[in-house]
This record gives C-alpha cells, structure tokens and sequence, in this order.
C-alpha cells in the first residue's frame, strides 16, 4: 500500500511538472508542486507501515532464494553408488 501511494504522487509530479498539457503552472506553482509530493513521499518512506513493507520484501527474497537453492538441490541426479 505504500508503495501504491509513492507511485501515485510520482505520477502527480510527473503530471503536474512535465507533461506541459493544458495546465500552465507559475514557478511558484511548480515550487509549491514539487515540494509537496516529495515532502509526502518522504512522510511515506518515514513510517512505520512502509519500514514493515521493506522487511516483508526482504523476508521474502530471502525465502525465496532458499527455495530456489534447496529445488535445485533436490533436482540434481544423484550418482549411484558403486558395488562392492
């Protein structure tokens, strides 16, 4: 969820600050525009709900990596063992 709401105000920004479509903005605007979705970027990034997104993510990669490298342990060809 985080992440959705840093995604959309990226969109905002871009919107607002380089499209140029329709909406003339004063560099006061555009100040004002910019300040404001990084300021609420950085509120996001500074909470406790995204630092539980990241550590999720990260619980994740690590549990899927041990997944890929124990399969691939399974999935090697054993060599039989010679006869006595």
């Amino acid at each position: 969820m985080p992440q959705i709401a840093i995604d959309i105000l990226e969109v905002v920004k871009f919107l607002a600050l380089q499209t140029n479509t329709y909406v003339h903005l004063s560099d006061t605007e555009e100040k004002l525009i910019k300040h404001q979705t990084e300021d609420s970027i950085e509120f996001i990034k500074n909470s406790e709900l995204y630092a539980e997104l990241l550590l999720a993510k990260e619980i994740y990669e690590k549990e899927s990596s041990d997944n890929k490298r124990l399969q691939g342990a399974a999935e090697k060809p054993r060599r039989p063992k010679p006869l006595r």
